[in-house]
């Protein structure tokens, strides 16, 4: 390779390093992410049935003049699907049958087939395809009758019929909602407008018993649904949904013309911590209380068709079609395309099975070398060529053209409802990396879950030497991706319930990959590492009906709180189900939040100055400026954000009018990324291993609540509560996001009560929040980022030391930790950190019940002067034990003047401002009051404009003297200035990124704070 070549690609090594290589997926125009499908019916007035009634040929030229008869669909020669494995081995026909009216959900939330008859006997639920294709599998397989045959027509109901079918209470609701699944409904109403005649495509089955016997029909899918009541266990807990914007708005947050809002998590985690409080009192007072009570959802029941043998209690237009087999256009597909492949498949045969597309070596020569260094991993960049594998289940379906290992593949998932084009995915993937198709045909069958980490578990221990073989690797991946929407079920089903809004999806899909990056070797080679794991999820469709005429839903509202669910479930499927912090557009928010960056909410009215003071790369910026041209609205951080090991953007496109949003994170993706410092295969190994074990104790623990954990679903929520589980946690988070979105997006966009800012404030909810009870994370993790013995020795100090050291690394850099035994005996884990260059130090007290206790004060029924009093004596405590002499400390806090004042063995006076404040925030701006003179600890704010006034002139208690000499010693460099801040429990905070690049008291400012003191104390309040 000559110089210039290899200068070449050592500078596309480091932008490849630097994600300065991954394309952006601009979303400025076309389907948002997650977005809203709707196709109203049109109506036709009723005609008079008695008189078709009496002759057959004039009834069905009656209907076809009123568009009633649709042609009967064409039949291919496509084999049905059989159903060797796992399903029900009856006695008869009439029994099965039976089983199936009474426990089998009926889908009316599409057309056509998406499952095979496996499935649905595993989900025990499917559209009328679906569920006739199971129960001719299972006579058949079982020899039950003598023949079978499906039929294909339309039918026709009364409008009382069609509520009941679908589970509503309004007919033309159900009506709708047929017409948008793709069933071609028509319909008639009476002189009141009443829909009173319903009719779609459907199929049945017909069976002949015996060879003698003639052809019966037979519906497995005709049955009643239930109407699920609204549950609102936040508003029934006496919680306000508009408390935080309400206080946002009081504090005049919400008025910038300019879109922006000042965040001030103060006041978000005053109202999570009241909202978790009336919850907390409310499962007090109904202790039995379960998550089977509070969350009502949609179930079968037997009605309407009495079974086997029986009339069929719809009318059948016109003559079925009748077949053995499904017609192409019944059939949904996916097609994947990226270079040099074009392969399409039967989604039947494809849900329920590992969809992956890992790499290869294209030719021999590639081959041998990377068998050669047992693997990719450490191999040069750009070294080997590799080609793209589809796979199903390990079985290559297609192959690709080859590419450069570490450059960039686009990867394109195509959705064919029968022959027609159904919208796309486009993904931006690394060769060498591991990518598994994640698919929700609408339901994540918790049986197939629990085989799949069965599956995994067996991997771990066949290739736990080679964690990067597709066999496992892309195994792991697919289970998270199950992860992923069987969460993302459970959130769904939580603001439906909250809601009354009916919400299913079209298929759903998420890549869930497995990235490489690059690490530069000591002889200035680039070898191949594993870099991070993540998801993009492009493609969320949801329909959205009312299930009552009384309760009707503002679908805009409930998309969003719905997309809003999505995008915090995008970290939380790394952090939840493997414990590795994570990010998300939704994390991104709050730490944006968490640290005082401004959020922009950008529209066309401030679209030149927003984008005038927000500091992004060009290409993001652009991106912005054509979606706010499109109509849309951008609600983004001012400025990237380094967390942890990850640096980057989170920022939300939203549609306004129809509530659909897409929620992207760097170069466009709709997801979340989990990032690493760059792993080699062994260090691989180990962490893919220890998966597995994190994905089984988050299973038992009940962290993916649901179906998955007998203690989740029917113990009481309160033993929940009680034992910070995290499912509870969770539970009581995502409805404060269903009321908060809800309640915000119709008061925004529907009432004009508060003004568009307020959308920024979705951000401030602890969503997902590692922070909360009941998560927990890995210890590879500690061991992968260098804190392993700083987690030891926080072990000794906090119960809660792995939420607490995870927060710790991602608000800053850690650099040192010591066990201290403060003044008093308090025992405490000192940690020294930085952000940005700004030093600060974490005090981990043990005991803070006792400490406060030893003020003479209950920790449970603490009012704002003792919470003041506590920041005092905490700051003292800790300057006693830096041997500081003390100066000034009355002990109380000083509303107008200085709080304390040292002086250390060096001679310098030592100027402390102390808070205490309550919650996860860091130690920012919030803390430090605006004054006339400047904030709080400024030079100004101190000692006036020429050091003759400020604020120690207005500290009573010190002497005439005293503040001279202070003054003095300001004149000569020798007034230092502290910040300590008292928490009410242990957070792992640091401090904001708006305080390190404050103008004054930053990095590099006038009045640059000398030093910050963090001390968090666990109480039980």
């Amino acid at each position: 390779m000559s110089s210039s070549a290899f200068a070449s690609q050592k500078d596309d090594a480091e932008r490849f390093i630097n994600g300065e290589l991954e394309p952006l997926r601009a979303i400025d125009s076309g389907v948002l992410p997650n977005s809203l499908h709707s196709v109203p019916l049109e109506l036709k007035a009723a005609p008079d049935f008695k008189s078709m009634a009496a002759h057959k040929t004039t009834r069905e030229m009656a209907l076809k003049r009123n568009g009633f008869i649709a042609q009967s669909p064409s039949v291919s020669t496509m084999l049905t699907t059989s159903c060797a494995i796992g399903c029900p081995q009856p006695n008869s026909a009439a029994t099965f049958l039976d089983d199936m009216l009474r426990d089998y959900e009926t889908y009316p939330y599409y057309y056509g087939v998406i499952k095979s008859p496996e499935m649905v006997a595993k989900d025990k639920s499917g559209n009328a395809f679906e569920l006739a294709s199971l129960y001719a599998s299972v006579i058949d397989t079982n020899n039950l009758v003598f023949d079978w045959r499906y039929a294909f027509g339309r039918i026709q109901l009364t409008g009382e019929q069609v509520k009941e079918f679908v589970g509503v209470d309004n007919a033309m609701e159900a009506a709708n909602l047929l017409n948008t699944s793709g069933y071609s409904v028509s319909g008639s109403v009476d002189t009141q407008g009443n829909l009173v005649i319903v009719q779609f495509n459907h199929v049945w089955l017909q069976v002949k018993e015996t060879s003698s016997s003639s052809w019966v029909d037979v519906d497995p899918s005709f049955k009643g649904h239930t109407i699920p009541d609204v549950v609102d266990l936040n508003a029934q807990a006496g919680v306000d949904s508009t408390a935080l914007l309400d206080q946002l708005s009081a504090t005049g947050a919400l008025d910038n013309p300019n879109g922006i809002m000042l965040p001030d998590i103060s006041i978000a985690e005053e109202v999570s911590d009241n909202s978790q409080a009336l919850v907390g009192d409310y499962l007090q007072a109904n202790q039995n209380l379960t998550y089977d009570d509070v969350i009502s959802t949609r179930s079968p029941y037997r009605a309407m068709y009495l079974g086997f043998g029986q009339p069929l209690p719809y009318t059948k237009v016109g003559t079925p079609s009748t077949s053995k087999t499904f017609a192409s256009n019944h059939l949904h597909k996916i097609r994947v395309t990226m270079g040099g492949m074009n392969h399409t498949l039967e989604l039947r045969n494809v849900i329920g099975k590992r969809l992956t597309v890992s790499y290869e070596g294209a030719t021999s020569a590639d081959r041998n070398t990377i068998n050669a260094n047992g693997g990719l991993l450490g191999l040069n960049y750009q070294s080997v060529n590799l080609v793209p594998k589809l796979k199903a289940n390990g079985v290559t379906l297609a192959t690709g053209s080859a590419n450069s290992l570490g450059s960039y593949q686009e990867l394109t998932v195509t959705f064919l409802n029968g022959n027609i084009n159904d919208g796309a995915a486009t993904h931006f993937v690394t060769v060498g990396g591991i990518h598994a198709i994640a698919l929700d045909p609408q339901h994540i069958s918790e049986s197939y879950f629990d085989e799949q980490v069965t599956k995994l578990n067996s991997a771990s221990n066949t290739y736990r030497n080679n964690a990067m073989d597709e066999r496992y690797s892309g195994q792991l991946m697919h289970v998270l991706g199950l992860s992923y929407f069987k969460q993302l079920d459970n959130a769904i089903n939580n603001v439906s319930t909250g809601s009354g809004a009916m919400i299913y999806h079209k298929i759903s899909e998420a890549l869930m990959s497995i990235d490489l990056t690059a690490e530069r070797a000591p002889n200035g080679e680039y070898k191949m590492a594993v870099g991070s794991r993540g998801i993009d999820a492009p493609r969320n469709i949801y329909s959205i009906f009312s299930f009552k005429n009384s309760n009707p839903v503002d679908r805009a509202a409930v998309l969003f709180a719905t997309g809003v669910a999505a995008s915090g479930l995008e970290h939380a499927v790394f952090e939840k189900t493997l414990g590795w912090p994570s990010n998300s557009t939704m994390s991104i928010l709050r730490f944006a939040a968490l640290h005082e960056v401004p959020i922009y909410v950008i529209k066309s009215a401030n679209l030149n100055t927003a984008l005038a003071e927000i500091d992004l790369p060009a290409n993001i910026e652009t991106s912005m400026r054509n979606a706010v041209n499109s109509g849309r609205i951008v609600i983004t951080p001012k400025e990237q954000l380094l967390i942890g090991e990850w640096n980057g953007i989170g920022y939300i496109v939203l549609d306004p009018v129809t509530g659909a949003a897409g929620y992207l994170i760097n170069g466009g993706n709709a997801g979340g990324k989990q990032a690493f410092e760059p792993m080699d295969l062994p260090e691989t190994n180990t962490t893919w291993f220890d998966d597995v074990v994190n994905i089984g104790d988050a299973l038992v623990d009940g962290a993916l609540y649901g179906e998955h954990s007998d203690r989740a679903w029917d113990d009481p929520l309160l033993s929940g509560l009680n034992d910070g589980a995290a499912f509870v946690s969770d539970f009581l988070f995502v409805g404060d996001v269903r009321n908060l979105g809800i309640t915000s997006y119709s008061a925004i966009f529907d009432d004009g009560e508060w003004s568009d800012v307020a959308l920024a404030g979705i951000g401030f909810i602890p969503l997902y929040d590692m922070g909360k009870a009941g998560y927990k994370v890995a210890d590879r993790y500690f061991d992968t980022v260098g804190l392993t013995s700083v987690k030891s020795g926080l072990d000794q100090v906090s119960l809660s030391s792995d939420q607490l050291l995870a927060n710790l690394s991602k608000n800053g850099t850690v650099e040192s930790f010591g066990l201290q035994t403060l003044d008093g005996g308090w025992k405490s884990g000192v940690t020294q950190a930085s952000r940005n260059g700004m030093g600060y130090t974490n005090i981990t007290l043990q005991d803070g019940d006792a400490y406060v206790r030893s003020l003479g004060l209950d920790p449970g029924n603490l009012s704002n002067a003792n919470k003041g009093l506590i920041g005092e004596k905490a700051s003292q405590m800790y300057a006693r034990s830096q041997n500081l002499e003390p100066i000034f400390v009355t002990g109380n806090p000083s509303a107008n003047g200085i709080d304390n004042i040292y002086r250390d063995s060096s001679g310098n006076f030592i100027i402390d401002e102390s808070k205490f404040v309550s919650g996860r925030g860091n130690a920012g701006l919030s803390g430090l009051s605006s004054t006339a003179d400047g904030r709080q600890l400024t030079k100004r704010y101190l000692f006036g404009q020429n050091n003759d006034g400020g604020a120690l002139s207005r500290t009573s208690g010190l002497s005439a003297s005293q503040q001279q000499e202070i003054r003095n010693a300001f004149d000569s460099g020798k007034v230092k200035t502290r910040y300590t801040v008292v928490k009410d429990r242990h957070a792992g905070a640091g401090v904001t990124q708006g305080l390190t690049k404050h103008p004054d008291l930053g990095v590099g400012g006038t009045s640059q704070i000398g030093e910050i003191v963090i001390i968090e104390l666990p109480l039980k309040n």
